[in-house]
């Protein structure tokens, strides 16, 4: 612990970011361990798993210093982007986009930014790729993920795909520690199997932290660690912001773990607050001692928590809550959660004095229900929520969803959207008068939203190229593609 808080205080004198590891669960009995085994699932994997590294099979002959902009299209030149960064080249001012979708599964694979002296600080653009196979096996190691450490950094619509890492502390699967004024935004991690042996694990992120935010991203898959888990981030602090974005799975730790995030904790200043909106979480949660949500593990400080649901089991431990293991400060407004199967309190314990929240404990049939998705979206003129009895077990979705679904949906109202080439004006034909809609993008971006009162919706500013347009009348909610030409 002493040489953590040196290390704290150097990196704060160095005028750097730190990192979510150095914060650990306060008031942590003695009986509970700090650190757990490697899953033992990921350590069967990694028994089987190549024992070559891409460190040794990278390709840096692509980067030139006075160049700003690389098109990356092999796992090998991918390779050598780690291997760059981890020799002191944090790529600031510089973007990578993703040409191919691209394999990893040859080699074991080396973060891209390891540890907090060789962040990557540049931009990666995703370019709606996926990047499969990652295999990281670093159970002794900090800022774990297909990007390491990444400070003052973006990464934006990057799919990955069977993520199997084994870490030890800031454990993730597409970021091990998103720190100080980084974003991710449409970000989606799947069959992701993340084991930490000891704090901040999360299915996508594990610590973020600093003015750094998410958006429009999910994490799908199993986590485990010691505390501070989440489905999606392990542990968040000094402000930080969470939009739309979802977890599945199961969730697994000792102490302070949440179906969506693990814990929020201090930080430097007033209104520098950790906030989840439009956000939900399906994953099963289990703690092994004490401390655990359906959607918070511990928003113990800073917290503030609006329109999201949980319908997750929660193990029945010491402070088990159906949203939240314990809390101390924390704002939470139209909150959610199953009480059907997670049939116990919203909050497992007061650490300051009991405090009265909006949480709602609803059943399962409740749940299901176009009455939560309006409930969620909580009078606002555009829908964020939608409720299809054929989507996600008949939970709601959100938005970004609809966009990304393989296959229109066609609704029970007569609707008709035309032309499907559009040159200025898109006509929605309806007899209803009360017509929500979103134009987005195929990563999922929403680019224009509103209410159709005239039954025409002016697209001329949009670019050429292919979108959908996503629809809600009343409960039925239609996607329909067009081209702008």
């Amino acid at each position: 612990m002493k040489k953590r808080i040196i290390l704290l205080a150097l990196f704060i004198v160095a005028g750097e970011g730190i990192s979510a590891q150095n914060i650990k669960a306060p008031k942590a009995k003695t009986t509970v361990s700090s650190s757990v085994a490697v899953n033992p699932a990921v350590q069967a994997f990694f028994q089987k798993a190549p024992t070559t590294l891409w460190t040794d099979n990278a390709d840096e002959s692509w980067y030139n210093a006075t160049t700003t902009e690389f098109t990356l299209t092999t796992p090998a030149q991918v390779a050598g982007l780690a291997k760059i960064v981890n020799a002191g080249n944090d790529f600031t001012g510089k973007i990578v986009i993703f040409g191919n979708d691209m394999d990893f599964g040859a080699h074991l694979w080396m973060p891209i930014g390891k540890g907090y002296l060789f962040p990557f600080s540049g931009t990666v653009k995703g370019n709606n790729k996926t990047v499969s196979n990652i295999q990281i096996d670093l159970p002794a190691g900090d800022f774990v993920g297909f990007v390491g450490q990444m400070f003052k950094g973006k990464i934006e619509n990057l799919i990955a795909d069977q993520v199997t890492v084994s870490g030890h502390d800031t454990v993730g699967s597409i970021v091990g520690n998103l720190s100080t004024n980084s974003t991710m935004t449409n970000c989606h991690a799947k069959n992701v199997n993340i084991s930490g042996t000891d704090f901040n694990v999360g299915g996508l992120v594990g610590g973020i932290l600093t003015d750094s935010s998410i958006s429009d991203s999910s994490a799908e898959g199993d986590v485990s660690g010691s505390s501070q888990v989440g489905g999606l981030v392990g542990t968040a602090w000094d402000k930080t912001s969470i939009a739309r974005s979802y977890a599945k799975g199961t969730v697994t730790g000792q102490y302070i773990v949440g179906g969506f995030a693990g814990y929020s904790t201090m930080a430097f200043g007033p209104n520098r607050n950790n906030e989840v909106t439009d956000s939900y979480t399906r994953s099963n949660v289990v703690a092994m001692s004490e401390r655990v949500g359906g959607f918070y593990g511990g928003p113990e400080s800073n917290a503030v928590v609006t329109n999201v649901y949980s319908t997750g089991t929660v193990s029945n431990v010491s402070a088990s809550g159906g949203f939240a293991g314990f809390v101390a400060n924390m704002s939470a407004a139209n909150i959610y959660y199953d009480h059907t199967n997670a049939p116990i309190d919203a909050i497992g314990m007061f650490l300051a004095a009991p405090a009265t929240y909006d949480i709602k404990a609803w059943t399962t049939k409740e749940m299901k229900t176009q009455n939560l998705a309006t409930s969620l979206n909580a009078g606002r003129a555009t829908a964020v929520w939608f409720y299809d009895a054929a989507k996600n077990d008949g939970y709601p979705t959100l938005a970004f969803e609809q966009a990304l679904a393989t296959s229109d949906y066609t609704s029970n109202t007569k609707i008709q959207v035309y032309p499907t080439v559009v040159t200025d004006f898109l006509t929605i034909n309806s007899k209803e008068k009360n017509i929500s809609y979103q134009v987005v993008d195929f990563s999922g971006r929403m680019l224009k939203s509103g209410t159709a009162t005239d039954s025409k919706i002016n697209l001329s500013s949009l670019a050429n190229g292919n979108y959908m347009l996503v629809v809600q009348i009343g409960g039925q909610v239609s996607s329909h593609k067009f081209f702008k030409k």
